[in-house]
């Protein structure tokens, strides 16, 4: 836990308390909120969402769940959200509820493709977080798996 030094967090009650939580304590400077940044960050926007909810007829509470809520389940830049890097799975949200449920086959179930030298085939091609197919043909083959 990352705080001030105030004495509501510097005394030993509190102290004591943490410790038995297993609570780490942190402290930065006080009236400083430069040195805990990402903080001060997650509070402002916390108050932002708040001012946007205002006119919306729920509890307080509520309110401050459905933030969460949408924060954890917010893809990062990196691809996956928080939520799914905590638990290591996607927690479900009501679009997932608006999409169809795709059924994957077992691989025992599809038999394997085999081409042959002079076939012509297509292949899913990735640039630039764009996927479109590209035709080939196959030149030569280097190796036959026996599955």
């Amino acid at each position: 836990m990352v705080s001030d030094s105030a004495t509501i967090f510097t005394s030993e009650e509190f102290a004591q308390f943490c410790k038995k939580a297993r609570i780490f304590q942190k402290f930065c400077a006080p009236g400083h909120p430069a040195s805990n940044g990402l903080a001060e960050r997650n509070v402002q926007m916390l108050k932002h969402r708040l001012a946007t909810m205002s006119n919306q007829n729920m509890p307080f509470r509520q309110k401050v769940l459905e933030i969460l809520f949408r924060y954890w389940s917010t893809p990062l830049s990196n691809g996956k959200s928080p939520a799914e890097q905590y638990l290591n799975r996607q927690i479900r949200i009501q679009l997932d509820a608006m999409r169809s449920i795709k059924f994957h086959e077992s691989p025992a179930t599809q038999p394997a493709r085999r081409f042959s030298e002079g076939e012509r085939v297509s292949a899913r091609y990735y640039s630039n977080d764009k996927a479109f197919w590209e035709c080939g043909k196959v030149l030569k083959k280097l190796e036959s798996y026996i599955f």
